[in-house]
Formats: structure tokens, C-alpha cells, sequence
């Protein structure tokens, strides 16, 4: 009968696994259809997703359009034959109430607009997780919308602004997802984040994309039957008229 020896130490057994380095077992990719996880900045706060970012600011941007419908049809300014100098005026008070509302909201108290206080969405500032300054707030806001609205201002170039502004949103969105803190080219010339309470979640944001969808097909055609309807009504007749 073979055996070893008392002295003798035992050859290694190489049909066991050997374990797995610790710096590959930090992080594990979740299974396959699994959403990964959100980046944690703090206890209690994520890095916020990119789909409930656009559906915050469509909620304000419909607020925005409607706050403007009101004031322009208040103003009785929806007349087809409205004079060129009183249409770059509205549109001048258009790009000076987004400034406010922007700006304002993102350096208050709430760190959000309406739309993102309603998505549970805050902005603040990538080192410290605190409310952004002024100067701060309105670089976001240019990169973000602002000097585009301007620019489309200028006459001479308002025609082709709808190209620069389709171009500039695909490379925000580009350089949003591919960052792993989810900041695009405003955010990091802001030197901001946006954040939202952990474990984060796509719930409200889809609530609020529906919401959205029924302001577009059913409150707005809406609200512009109402405030257009003596100069609808004019037009109709005109076009009677000439038949």
C-alpha cells in the first residue's frame, strides 16, 4: 500500500477554484434585462437617470409655453398680422421669463424647477452637494436653452435656429448618458450634477411623461381654441371670403 511519508507535505490541490481578486469582486455586473445600479453621491442620494431629466424639463417647458400663450393672448398678440418689431419684443419677454424661471428656481431653496421638484429632481453642485450660485445657474442655463434662445432673437439667423437646436440637443443627450455622473456639456461647464433620492427609479417620471402627452394631444389645442378664437374666427371669414 503507497502512502507519504510523516515528514512529507501534501501536493496542492489544483482541482479547487482559485478566488477571485478583490478588486474584481467590488463591483459585480448586474444579470442581463437588470437595470444597473445608480451612482450613489451621498447617503440617501443617486445619481438621477437621464429619461426623468428630459421628462422634467418638458413638464417646464409646457409651463413655460403656457404661461406665454396666456400672457399673449391676454395682450390680444395672437393676430396674424402682428408688426415685426412686437414679435422680436414677445420673444425678447419669452427668453428673459425662461431666464427667470430657470436660473431662479435652480439656485433657490428647492435646487429645482417645477418640473424636477415634481420628479423629486435637485441640481446642485458636483463637490460639495450644495445649492448652485448665480453664476453658476446661468452658465447651466445658457448651455442648457439660453443662447440658443437668444440667438434666435437675431432675424438674420432665426431661420436656421431650429437646425443649431435639433444639433445641440442630440449632443446633450450624447454627452449626458455616456458620463457616469449623467452630466452633459451644461452640467459640466456648471460644474454640476443632478441628483435624486436612492434607490431612484423610473415610476414618476413615466407618470409624468403621460401627463405630458395629454397636455400636447388634449389641453393645449385646447387652450388655443380659446385664446385665438376671435382671429381664428377673422381668418375663417377671410378665407370664406376669397372662395
Amino acid at each position: 500500500m503507497s502512502g507519504q511519508s510523516a515528514g512529507e507535505t501534501p501536493p496542492p490541490d489544483r482541482s479547487s477554484p482559485r478566488p477571485a481578486s478583490v478588486e474584481r469582486s467590488a463591483w459585480v455586473e448586474p444579470p442581463p434585462g437588470r437595470r444597473k445600479p445608480r451612482v450613489v453621491v451621498a447617503d440617501g442620494v443617486v445619481i438621477a437617470g437621464v429619461f426623468p431629466r428630459i421628462v422634467a424639463y418638458s413638464i417646464d417647458s409646457l409651463l413655460l409655453g403656457a404661461i406665454n400663450l396666456v400672457i399673449v393672448g391676454a395682450l390680444g398678440l395672437l393676430s396674424p398680422s402682428i408688426e415685426p418689431n412686437r414679435v422680436v419684443a414677445i420673444g425678447a419677454s419669452f427668453v428673459a421669463l425662461e431666464f427667470i424661471y430657470f436660473v431662479g428656481l435652480w439656485s433657490s431653496r428647492w435646487q429645482a424647477s417645477i418640473g424636477m421638484r415634481l420628479l423629486r429632481l435637485r441640481v446642485v453642485t458636483a463637490e460639495a452637494l450644495t445649492t448652485l450660485s448665480l453664476n453658476d445657474g446661468v452658465l447651466r442655463w445658457l448651455a442648457l436653452s439660453g443662447a440658443l434662445s437668444i440667438l434666435s432673437l437675431v432675424p438674420t439667423i432665426a431661420s436656421t435656429i431650429s437646425v443649431l437646436l435639433v444639433t445641440w440637443v442630440i449632443a446633450l443627450l450624447i454627452t449626458t448618458n455616456s458620463s457616469s455622473l449623467r452630466q452633459g456639456l451644461h452640467d459640466r461647464w456648471a460644474r454640476s450634477i443632478v441628483v435624486e433620492p436612492a434607490p431612484g427609479g423610473h415610476g414618476a417620471a413615466i407618470v409624468g411623461f403621460l401627463v405630458v402627452v395629454a397636455l400636447f394631444v388634449v389641453i393645449i389645442p385646447v387652450v388655443l381654441l380659446l385664446l385665438a378664437g376671435d382671429q381664428l374666427e377673422e381668418i375663417m371669414s377671410q378665407v370664406g371670403r376669397s372662395i
